[in-house]
């Protein structure tokens, strides 16, 4: 039961990102919607999120563990951090961002937005682990 609840909200979420980014990608949206990039960036935190924690709940369930909200929250912090940083020197590495003057305050800003979808999708998956365990 657990795994429908996890596995669509992921699958939704990841379509909807990947089709945004390319979209913006391709018709240069990120360039004329600039807070385009800020709603990519959140919902990419969301889908990190709410996809480490269902593996991390999945392997707390199949070893018979419960996971404080503490751990969920730490998770989900960690995961999307090291996920958008990594995304971020991809970018550059590749050439996607334009530094100008203000690329470090872009970079921290998308950081931290994905940071906080990370944060959302612990809430999230703290909702469905009451809701499911209540039952």
């Amino acid at each position: 039961m657990i795994h429908g609840l996890f596995f669509a909200p992921i699958v939704a979420l990841l379509c909807i990102v990947g089709f945004l980014h390319l979209l913006a990608l391709s018709e240069s949206l990120y360039f004329i919607y600039g807070w385009l990039d800020l709603v990519v960036h959140f919902l990419s935190g969301i889908a990190i999120g709410v996809t480490f924690l269902w593996l991390y709940m999945k392997q707390a369930l199949k070893n018979g563990q419960r996971k404080t909200f503490a751990k969920v929250l730490l998770v989900s912090i960690f995961t999307a951090l090291l996920i958008a940083s990594a995304w971020e020197v991809f970018e550059f590495k590749i050439g996607l961002t334009f530094t100008s003057n203000n690329y470090a305050f872009d970079t921290l800003t998308d950081i931290l937005i994905t940071v906080v979808g990370g944060l959302i999708s612990a809430f999230y998956i703290r909702a469905i682990m009451r809701k499911e365990l209540a039952v």
